[in-house]
């Protein structure tokens, strides 16, 4: 169930007229107004219900949001967007949507952060005016964005102001909570429920040729003839291996997992490209992804804060945007490799085992969010000594894998507690050796036991022989066929 988006149009200039085409009878069409000023004046176009808000809160904004039945095409064609009253900047936005049951009623903005509701879908708008050097606040969960009137483009030219409005399919009563905070947080909230249609099918956009042979599948997944570049040249083809295309199917192996850590950090360089996919060709059904994200909203691979273990500078992720990243590592084989990109080439054919690392809490509703879509497909993975995030990743239907250490049997009473128990820790892996009490007891918990962080084929064989279901595995390129 997805609320279709029809079109979108915004501006930051008071008196403009918004138009989006291709609406129809049975849409319904939202109209957001963000004023600097308290008490810019009722913006509400005629034929529509608005609600209006003089002062929100005590922050000096004002602002409408208005709503209609389309009927016909003309109704969301040169809607009008007032000047307020008392002057200053103002942005706006319209959205024409589909698939809803009915149209939504206008809600009023509110300055402190809303609740989602409980279940459905919304849409969740904001409203900032910032200062030129002010910065951009986002919030939690981010939803999918449809659209933003940006004043200025947030350069360091000018005061700038913005409407953002964000479709949130899946509401599960979060608190609504702004990246920063103090004199940039948000002020300016409103979160207008939608009654979404479950029958309702967005098209589908048209298929782009798939240049993969079908003729040629293993499990009912296509796959592809290459060659593999050696020291002796291009050595000959032939099919790509697959691994677990599901977790369901991850689970149900009657072979023992092997685990790509970080894409084959002891064989190639970590978080790349290239170690994932010389991971693919040496049969890994599994791929783990330890993510940093830059400062505007790119996941990469990244185990540390920085990306200094890669040769990059000694700044952390959270503070570069994609582009510095991109600009410091240019030209270096140890280039990170983005989550999306991962998730394109290899996520119909492996498992995704993703550790959210630094961003475990801060941004934990924007990666389940991001991730939903490939569900039964990713297992998420944290220190298994804490209880929290499991509970929230279960209860959003992910599959977890919690990672332990056999000295917290006598060192640390309570995260080996925690690490054996907690019924929200599907996955167990313990470092070894493969024999020992604390390796018993976690065998005795019942759950698929995995050993970690192996380097070669004779580690992995001692840890399956002392019963493991498979191993996380550093060393890949120990599998690597030889030719």
């Amino acid at each position: 169930m997805t609320v279709e988006v029809v079109g979108t149009a915004a501006t930051t200039s008071a008196g403009a007229v918004l138009t989006v085409e291709g609406a129809q009878a049975g849409d319904a069409a939202v109209l957001v107004v963000g004023a600097q000023y308290g008490h810019s004046g009722d913006m509400t176009p005629a034929g529509w219900q608005g609600s209006y808000v003089a002062k929100i809160g005590d922050g000096g904004r004002s602002g409408t949001i208005a709503t209609r039945a389309v009927t016909a095409p003309a109704d969301t064609r040169s809607v009008p967007v007032g000047s307020p009253v008392g002057g200053g900047r103002i942005s706006a936005a319209l959205v024409v949507l589909r698939g809803l049951l009915s149209t939504p009623a206008p809600v009023a903005w509110q300055e402190p952060a809303p609740v989602l509701p409980a279940s459905g879908a919304a849409l969740v708008t904001t409203q900032q005016h910032q200062v030129a050097s002010g910065q951009v606040v986002g919030h939690d969960p981010a939803g999918r964005q449809v659209v933003s009137a940006d004043d200025a483009g947030h350069t360091t030219a000018a005061s700038w102001s913005a409407v953002t409005l964000a479709i949130v399919d899946d509401c599960q009563g979060e608190a609504l909570v702004p990246t920063l905070s103090g004199d940039t947080a948000l002020r300016a909230w409103c979160v207008v429920p939608l009654a979404a249609d479950p029958a309702h099918q967005p098209p589908q956009p048209d298929p782009e040729p798939d240049p993969v042979d079908r003729s040629l599948e293993v499990d009912g997944q296509a796959v592809e003839i290459v060659g593999y570049q050696t020291a002796r040249g291009l050595a000959p083809a032939r099919l790509m291996p697959h691994g677990a295309t599901t977790v369901t199917g991850l689970l149900g192996m009657g072979v023992p997992w092997l685990v790509a850590h970080r894409g084959g950090s002891a064989s190639w360089p970590e978080h790349t490209q290239r170690a994932y996919t010389q991971a693919v060709w040496a049969g890994a059904h599994v791929l783990e992804f330890s993510a940093g994200r830059t400062s505007d909203g790119v996941w990469l691979g990244c185990h540390d804060r920085t990306l200094a273990r890669l040769g990059g500078p000694d700044t952390p992720v959270s503070e570069l945007t994609w582009a510095q990243v991109e600009a410091a590592m240019s030209g270096r084989d140890t280039m990170p490799a983005r989550l999306d990109w991962l998730i394109e080439r290899y996520g119909d054919s492996h498992v995704i085992l993703f550790d959210p690392k630094y961003s475990i809490t801060t941004f934990q509703s924007e990666y389940l969010a991001m991730l939903a879509p490939y569900r039964d497909r990713v297992v998420l993975k944290y220190s298994g000594d804490g209880l929290a995030a499991f509970s929230a990743w279960k209860s959003r239907g992910y599959v977890t894998w919690a990672y332990g250490y056999q000295a917290w049997r006598t060192g640390n009473t309570a995260a080996w507690g925690n690490f054996l128990a907690d019924a929200n820790k599907d996955i167990l892996s313990l470092d070894g050796p493969y024999a020992s009490a604390a390796w018993r007891e976690a065998l005795a918990a019942g759950k698929p036991l995995t050993a970690h962080i192996l380097t070669s084929r004779t580690e992995y064989a001692a840890a399956v022989e002392g019963g493991a279901v498979g191993a996380m595995v550093s060393g890949v390129g120990d599998w690597t066929p030889d030719f």
